[in-house]
């Protein structure tokens, strides 16, 4: 089951507009944690600040998110883009994850709310969580 806060209740609830933005968390196995959005621009929630790669392009994108019930394993496509400046622990990205840098890692996936741009108070909702695999 889903949890929100009341005010993001209360805002889905409402015939108001509002907007989403994707917000990835990604802990490598050492503890280092990458945080991205799928936003124009950084967005800031409960104190963490999600990057949006310098709001170009998506520093991700997000495919198909199969969710079960029962015994079934649910399964996220989550691609990393890895432009001329696309690093991870100071490596370029294809490189990094190609010596193990993503070994072990684990993700995240939120869908934000906002009633007006970059403002986050309304919170979000964990959409997904689970190992990296391939």
């Amino acid at each position: 089951m889903k949890t929100a806060s009341a005010s993001l209740v209360s805002l889905l609830n409402s015939q108001n507009v509002y907007l989403m933005a994707d917000l990835v968390t990604l802990t490598l196995y050492g503890g280092q944690v990458l945080r991205l959005t799928s936003w124009d621009s950084d967005l800031v929630l409960g104190g963490a600040t999600f990057s949006a790669a310098g709001g170009t392009v998506p520093a991700f994108s997000r495919g198909k998110t199969r969710i079960t019930r029962g015994l079934e394993v649910d399964t996220l496509d989550l691609t990393l883009l890895t432009g001329d400046s696309a690093k991870l622990l100071g490596i370029p990205l294809p490189q990094a994850a190609a010596n193990g840098a993503l070994d072990g890692a684990r993700v995240k996936l939120e869908w934000a709310f906002m009633q007006v741009p970059g403002d986050t108070a309304p919170g979000s909702v964990w959409f997904f969580e689970g190992a990296v695999a391939g």
